[in-house]
Formats: structure tokens, C-alpha cells, sequence
């Protein structure tokens, strides 16, 4: 003979769901007619049991309610305070925490739902080709919000603003024709077109999330907490560019060869 009984059971503020539980009963030679039920499920039954059918998803998003926006994980990675006079929000990445895993890539795609092709997020590896000083460097680059932006100096339709508290530089979608000028002026080919759309897109450092007190999707992602969000003084971080080649400049490069100095 078969029995389904059911038990609830709680574990501080965590209530499981009802687990049925099958109890074999059948004769025993020392009580006639009665039955011996099974060992009932251990609290530790019951809570694999609940594991094993939850989602990725929803295992995500267990973890990351049981604390505060910024507690205690991510309060590292974010500025005490927010940007003062002069001041703007900028990425700060450790080279030598950077694996090259693309995870940062991945949130940002899913995050701002980009296009197959189109990232706001790259990573890449820097490597020697001078036998006597071998270097492998992986890194990863996003927008840098320039103090002096190419791109929003390169469009014809004002497409593009630098928040003044922030400094952050946001793209207006809505104001955008697709002339692609941006991408041009842009060092850094931060800018990206999108074919479907029509317009080009970029990173905006999930503006809305960090007036909210979160992390860039980038930055949570980010599984050595190599990115983090600083504050930085923008005097400090204008440069100039400085040709290498003082005399003459060869016509092969069309003039255009050099680096730039902080």
C-alpha cells in the first residue's frame, strides 16, 4: 500500500514548497494489521530537492536580492561620492586582473540588447613581436568619455551631449541620421553603426543604473572585479597629441603618427 504525505518546513525567512513524500507501508510480523511508514525527507532532502529545480535565472536573481543595490559586493567598485566641479565618472580598469573572459562583453550586450556584431565592450590582447622582451597583455576598452569628445566635436546634428555633473557622453538616438562622421573622429572606434536601425550607438556608462546607485551591467558582470567606476579630475586626464617624427612626417602615415601624452 502506498501514502503520499506532504510536510512544509522553514528555514529562517526561506519557506520551502511542499515536498510530497512517498511512505511504503506493508505488514510486520510484530504488529498485525498495522503498517511501518519510511524515514520521512530530511530538511537537507528537501532543500536539494528545491535547488534542483530552480533556473539559472532564478538562482541569479535569489543571490542577488538577499542584500542592498550596493551591499556588500559592489560598493567597492562605485565612488563614495558623486563627481564634484571640474570632476567627471570614468572606467578604471586592472590589466592584471582582466582574463579576457568576455563576461563584461556579454552583460553589456544583453543589457542594452545590441545587434549580432555590435559591441559597446571589446576585449582584445596586446602582444610583443621583439623575441627579447616577450609581453602578452589581455585588456578590455569601452567608451572613454573624453574630456574633449571627437565624437560629439565630429557630428553635424548635435547627436551627442556631455552631461556637465556626470561627464558622461550620451548619444541621442533620436537625433542621429547615420552619417557615421562620429565613427571618424572617434580615436578610439568607440562609436558603432547599426545597420538595422540606421543610427549609431556607443556606451553611455548605464547612466540610469549608476543614478540608481548600481553598477554598469560591465562592472558586475566582471567576475575579478577588474572594472570599476571612479572619479576622476578632468584636468588631469586632457592630453595632447605629440608627433613622433619632428622634421618630417613620412607620407605613407598621411601624417598621423604619433601618441598621446597625459
Amino acid at each position: 500500500m502506498v501514502a503520499r504525505t506532504a510536510t512544509r518546513r522553514s528555514l529562517g525567512s526561506r519557506n520551502l514548497k511542499l515536498v510530497e513524500v512517498e511512505a511504503v507501508l506493508a505488514p510486520t510480523p510484530n504488529a498485525p494489521g498495522k503498517a511501518e511508514a519510511s524515514e520521512p525527507l530530511t530538511l537537507i532532502d528537501a532543500l536539494l530537492a528545491e535547488q534542483r529545480e530552480l533556473t539559472a535565472v532564478e538562482e541569479f536573481a535569489r543571490a542577488h536580492d538577499r542584500h542592498e543595490i550596493r551591499e556588500p559586493h559592489y560598493k567597492k567598485l562605485l565612488p563614495a561620492t558623486a563627481p564634484g566641479p571640474g570632476q567627471q565618472y570614468a572606467f578604471e580598469v586592472d590589466l592584471d586582473k582582466c582574463s579576457g573572459c568576455k563576461a563584461c562583453v556579454t552583460a553589456c550586450h544583453s543589457l542594452n540588447g545590441l545587434d549580432d556584431g555590435e559591441a559597446w565592450r571589446e576585449t582584445g590582447t596586446l602582444v610583443s613581436h621583439d623575441w627579447r622582451r616577450p609581453f602578452r597583455q589581455t585588456i578590455t576598452t569601452a567608451c572613454h568619455h573624453c574630456v574633449d569628445p571627437g565624437c560629439l566635436n565630429g557630428c553635424p546634428v548635435l547627436a551627442y551631449e556631455k552631461d556637465a555633473v556626470t561627464g558622461i557622453v550620451q548619444h541621442l538616438d533620436d537625433q542621429c541620421i547615420g552619417c557615421e562622421y562620429c565613427v571618424m573622429m572617434c580615436p578610439y572606434d568607440v562609436p558603432k553603426y547599426s545597420a538595422r536601425r540606421g543610427i549609431v550607438r556607443k556606451c553611455d556608462l548605464c547612466s540610469q543604473r549608476l543614478a540608481a546607485g548600481e553598477a554598469p551591467a560591465c562592472v558586475q558582470a566582471c567576475p575579478s572585479e577588474a572594472i570599476r567606476i571612479t572619479v576622476v579630475e578632468q584636468a588631469k586626464v586632457r592630453g595632447k597629441f605629440r608627433p613622433l617624427f619632428t622634421n618630417s612626417t613620412p607620407k605613407a602615415a598621411g601624417g598621423k603618427v604619433g601618441k598621446w601624452e597625459s
